[in-house]
C-alpha cells in the first residue's frame, strides 16, 4: 500500500503493533502509525493488484503461451475426473 493509496481511500491510522518483531524496522522507516491493507474496499484492491500486474507483463506473448498451457491443462483434469468418475463411480 501507498502512501497515495492511504490518501486515496481516506484510511485511518492504527499504532503499530510493539509485539511485531517488524515494528522497530518498520517504526525507523515509516513512523508509528500503519493502515491496514484489508481496509481498502475489496473492489479496489482487486483493480490495484490487476493493474500492478498488467504493468510487469512486458511479455504478453509468453504471458499467452501459458494462460493456453493452463487452459489445456485444465480440460484434461476435467477429462481425467470424468474418465474416473465414470470408472469408479460419482464419489471418485
Amino acid at each position: 500500500m501507498t502512501s497515495d493509496q492511504v490518501e486515496q481511500f481516506d484510511l485511518l491510522p492504527n499504532p503499530t503493533k510493539l509485539s511485531d518483531s517488524r515494528s522497530p524496522a518498520y517504526e525507523a522507516r515509516f513512523g508509528n502509525e500503519c493502515w491496514e491493507l484489508d481496509a481498502i474496499p475489496p473492489d479496489d484492491l482487486v483493480r490495484i493488484v490487476q493493474e500492478a500486474i498488467e504493468e510487469e507483463r512486458t511479455d504478453l506473448d509468453a504471458w499467452e503461451e501459458v494462460a493456453n498451457q493452463d487452459k489445456r491443462e485444465r480440460k484434461e483434469l476435467a477429462a481425467l475426473f470424468t474418465e474416473l468418475k465414470t470408472k469408479y463411480g460419482k464419489g471418485a
